[in-house]
């Protein structure tokens, strides 16, 4: 008997319509009725399939199907479930992949569009309300996790499960997840799926990171930038092969600036002062804090999160939390530096002044008392400090009302030496300026087209002063 006749045969014997199979086709049947020849074939014709239902098998015959059906959605392997022979098989393998399907996508888009005019039923106005309304009534909150009884809930269930109340904590989480990662990303974590597996292997490696550390006297940052990863990832590996670190200048610029300030009670490279965050230079004395931001590794060249916009500012305002005043110095700015010392009251005397070597800075002592002198007997005046560099107690000394703190800035640069004020480059302005442009584009995916990156500011302080 050949496939063709089976399948008649089946639907002879078994095919009360079109969806629907007789009740008595099970393999003692076949045995009762002495068709156990036919029972085999439909086995060797099916054997692609193990395990299963003689329903199923059947249907694979009815429905020519020769192998397992694989899920729907492109770049997925996994085989889809048999529902029923009235259904057949699944579309998909799984919920996940149903609703990651362009086509369902665009299916719930045009309902919800239709139903509560947004793309996503979440982003209603409508069902947020429903939704408030619901948890304020069930649980007493607007969001169940917000509920005591909901986390000590989660909590219990965790211990009971797992003997910890975060699943974090967990030894069989966490050997569950590096397991995956190893299968999915090659490394123990997602995050590390960047690293390169030669640069892994040395920060799993305690010999070459004590070498490089102690003996070399090469900084964590340092170590960070050689091994391409964030310097929170080599304290990590550190601390986990417990060695000891040590605070040593991470550039030439810092070795400047230490020098220059010529003090014992120094700190370098600190991350005891903002946890989990590090200053560069923080002298505990003088509650006096540096950070000196290289061009490259301080700025971007594709769109920033949020925290990255503002991780020079965050620091800053951690600072101030503690009565620090941080001073954040750009690599291409560092070319003058002058400390004043008060003698008495409204007198000042220069202690210190250097400018980087082979720099003169013409006329920068008079512009400094022009301006003194130009603003002195105006009736008023308005000046924007930089919160990168002061927090305007001079201002504060000389009468200057603070107004409000202005919103973070940015700037552009291309070879470390100039930055560029982002009025520079407005997109109306960039089809002659740039090379490469699409109005299609934002201005700074332009300008990262163009081998530009963009560095954050902490934005400035407005000062006023009146006669």
């Amino acid at each position: 008997m050949n496939n063709l006749s089976l399948k008649t045969w089946l639907k002879l014997n078994f095919y009360l319509s079109n969806k629907i199979l007789s009740k008595r086709i099970t393999e003692k049947w076949f045995s009762l009725s002495n068709n156990l020849k036919e029972y085999s074939l439909i086995l060797e014709s099916t054997s692609f399939l193990k395990d299963v239902k003689l329903s199923e098998r059947i249907y694979c015959i009815l429905n020519n199907i020769k192998k397992n059906p694989i899920c729907k959605l492109s770049n997925c392997t996994n085989i889809t479930r048999f529902a029923q022979f009235s259904i057949g098989y699944s579309n998909y393998c799984s919920t996940k992949c149903a609703n990651l399907d362009p086509e369902t996508q665009k299916k719930i888009e045009i309902k919800c569009l239709k139903k509560f005019g947004t793309r996503r039923a979440s982003q209603s106005d409508k069902v947020k309300r429903k939704v408030r309304k619901t948890n304020l009534k069930k649980f007493g909150v607007e969001n169940p996790f917000q509920s005591e009884k909901i986390k000590d809930k989660i909590k219990q269930t965790l211990i009971n499960n797992l003997g910890v109340d975060n699943p974090q904590k967990s030894n069989i989480i966490k050997n569950k997840s590096r397991k995956t990662c190893i299968v999915k990303y090659g490394t123990e974590y997602k995050s590390q799926q960047h690293i390169k597996i030669k640069n892994l292997n040395k920060l799993k490696d305690k010999n070459f990171l004590i070498n490089l550390h102690h003996n070399e006297r090469i900084t964590l940052t340092k170590i960070a930038t050689i091994l391409g990863v964030t310097p929170k990832t080599v304290c990590n590996y550190f601390a986990k092969h417990d060695i000891k670190t040590f605070n040593y200048p991470s550039s030439s610029y810092e070795k400047e600036i230490i020098e220059f300030l010529d003090q014992e009670n120094i700190e370098i490279n600190s991350r005891k002062i903002i946890v989990p965050y590090e200053l560069d230079i923080y002298l505990p004395n003088n509650k006096l804090a540096i950070e000196f931001n290289g061009m490259f590794w301080h700025s971007f060249n594709k769109k920033e999160t949020p925290k990255e916009k503002r991780k020079h500012l965050l620091k800053i305002e951690m600072c101030e939390e503690l009565g620090i005043q941080l001073f954040n110095i750009f690599e291409n700015e560092l070319v003058s530096l002058i400390i004043f010392s008060e003698l008495k009251k409204h007198y000042y005397k220069i202690t210190r002044h250097c400018d980087k070597n082979g720099i003169d800075i013409i006329g920068g002592a008079s512009k400094i008392f022009k301006y003194f002198i130009d603003n002195y007997y105006q009736k008023s005046i308005i000046s924007r400090v930089d919160r990168r560099s002061s927090d305007g107690s001079l201002y504060k000394k000389l009468g200057f009302k603070h107004l409000y703190n202005s919103n973070i800035n940015y700037y552009y640069f291309k070879n470390k030496r100039f930055l560029y004020p982002k009025e520079k480059f407005q997109k109306h302005k960039l089809h002659e300026q740039l090379k490469i442009f699409d109005p299609k584009l934002t201005d700074y995916q332009n300008m990262f087209n163009n081998n530009y990156r963009r560095i954050w500011d902490c934005g400035s302080s407005i000062f006023s002063w009146n006669k």
